[in-house]
């Protein structure tokens, strides 16, 4: 096994470890995630079957209510959540079939009067004593679905006192249920991103054998803003003062010309600069009049094709011909 350098080091690539992973890195920690399986996603376990347009889950599938921390991921990660409430299919003799809403059934049959609070008894036998004569087929089937699925236990064991609490006093399964569009695995996979990637000994000294790199932070880059309005009486942007800084920096051969390209004019960044210098940078003559110009806006569907061929038809080089 290769030697493992980190601060940090989780065990497990699920939803808990990967989002832990992710926040340490915000964080600027470097952190290892060791994962036994050939996934990542833990019990969250999405399959794209080919001829399929939807995920499958084979593992979790819902986000149960408006959850503050799951939200904000999705968020983050740039994928909705899709209510899942509409109409139940189910397979019979076959045949798919639309089912009703069997829950409000099993939670009025579950709030007639019982001995659980004298006795508790396993789920099991309470479906079988207490509301077998209450509901349907089909009911007493969803609700041990309900019961293995939902709440992950096994219907001989979990106490009926506690799932009947559950279900009927406004939690767990009745409140609304949404899905991670393209599955959990997208939001997974979203989490899993290292940011970050890795060059070989061998091509890190290539490039330093041709190029070199600095930084400027924020007050040497307005240093150099003032420097040059003071001592030359000319205005340059942020983006060429950190070049301008660095170049000062660099050590190298004088009889060699240093040359920096400007990169931007400073009126694109006008707060910067009179900040910097104390004088407000007006927009170049060709774009004077940019605040009074009509603005045109083209609504685009959420599709990487369609929108590639509008950046290309509305491209300069498109008009011009030269554009594929």
């Amino acid at each position: 096994m290769a030697e493992l350098n980190a601060e940090v080091l989780i065990i497990g690539a699920g939803a808990a470890g990967l989002a832990a992973a992710a926040e340490l890195a915000r964080s600027r920690r470097s952190v290892v995630v060791l994962e036994a399986r050939d996934r990542i996603g833990g019990r969250c376990y999405t399959r794209q079957e080919p001829g399929l347009p939807i995920p499958v889950e084979l593992g979790a599938e819902f986000i149960h209510g408006r959850s503050p921390p799951i939200f904000a991921l999705l968020k983050k990660a740039g994928i909705a959540a899709l209510d899942s409430s509409g109409t139940h299919w189910v397979e019979s003799d076959g045949e798919l079939r639309a089912r009703d809403n069997l829950f409000p059934q099993i939670k009025r049959a579950m709030r007639k009067p019982n001995t659980l609070h004298a006795q508790d008894v396993s789920f099991e036998d309470f479906l079988a004593k207490n509301l077998r004569p209450k509901l349907s087929a089909d009911a007493l089937a969803f609700a041990r679905m309900l019961v293995e699925g939902y709440d992950a236990a096994d219907r001989t064991r979990i106490s009926a006192l506690e799932v009947v609490n559950e279900w009927t006093q406004g939690g767990g399964a009745d409140i609304p249920s949404f899905r991670p569009l393209g599955g959990y695995g997208a939001l997974m996979g979203s989490l899993a991103q290292s940011r970050r990637f890795s060059v070989s000994a061998h091509a890190l000294q290539e490039m330093r054998a041709l190029f070199t790199a600095d930084r400027a932070d924020e007050q040497e880059a307005a240093a150099e803003i003032r420097a040059w309005m003071r001592e030359a009486d000319y205005c340059i942007d942020p983006h060429t003062a950190v070049a301008l800084a660095v170049a000062e920096k660099e050590t190298r051969d004088p009889a060699v010309p240093m040359v920096v390209l400007s990169t931007a004019h400073p009126a694109k960044f006008p707060d910067a600069v009179k900040a910097a210098c104390g004088v407000a940078p007006a927009l170049p003559e060709w774009l004077a009049d940019l605040p009074k110009r009509e603005e045109r806006v083209t609504v685009l569907p959420v599709n990487q094709a369609a929108i590639e061929k509008f950046v290309v038809s509305a491209s300069r080089a498109a008009r011009e011909g030269a554009a594929a």
